[in-house]
């Protein structure tokens, strides 16, 4: 899906429910204030349980987060499992109470299609209400929150039992959280 022959997925005010490689995410654009309190409403989530970013890839990365220099040959040799990682943010990462103000956990876009979108960084917390199981298909997805989400057109049914593993690329050596 080119980004030039479709509307934007991500925009301000809405939330966005699109396919990962673990199971449906719901993406709110990181300068949208109003669309992350969207969001932990919707999903009934705690306010003080931060949600991970999705980012196009390593350099729009780079951009909000610090990188170390080997993360991307690390990634490669990690890639077999869906990865998220702890980093210290840039300044340019606005500032949210949706994510620590110290790291924040990124995930690099593994949907080819959908990168083309990812302008910002977005929110990458999956389709479910807390507390309930993520969605798997459009239709699980659906039935959580019907008319309340927009949907990434043309979404596949995932294969449920995908997580993505968690490491802390902020402490030394790097710590697997998950």
């Amino acid at each position: 899906m080119p980004a030039a022959s479709s509307s934007p997925l991500f925009v301000h005010g809405r939330v966005t429910c699109y396919p990962t490689d673990t199971a449906y995410g719901l993406g709110v654009r990181c300068d949208d204030p109003a669309g992350l309190q969207q969001l932990f409403t919707l999903k009934s989530r705690p306010l003080h349980k931060p949600v991970s970013l999705m980012v196009r890839d390593f350099t729009q990365l780079a951009h909000y987060a610090h990188v170390p220099g080997d993360l991307a040959q690390w990634w490669a040799a990690h890639a077999h499992h869906p990865l998220t990682v702890l980093l210290r943010p840039r300044p340019t990462l606005p500032t949210s109470w949706a994510w620590p103000s110290d790291r924040v956990g990124f995930r690099v876009c593994p949907v080819p299609r959908l990168c083309p979108h990812l302008t910002v960084p977005v929110t990458a917390t999956s389709a479910n209400p807390s507390g309930q199981p993520p969605a798997y298909t459009l239709a699980a997805a659906r039935a959580y929150f019907g008319d309340h989400v927009h949907y990434a057109p043309h979404t596949p049914d995932l294969t449920a039992g995908a997580i993505s593993h968690i490491y802390d690329h902020t402490t030394h050596p790097v710590t697997r959280l998950r």
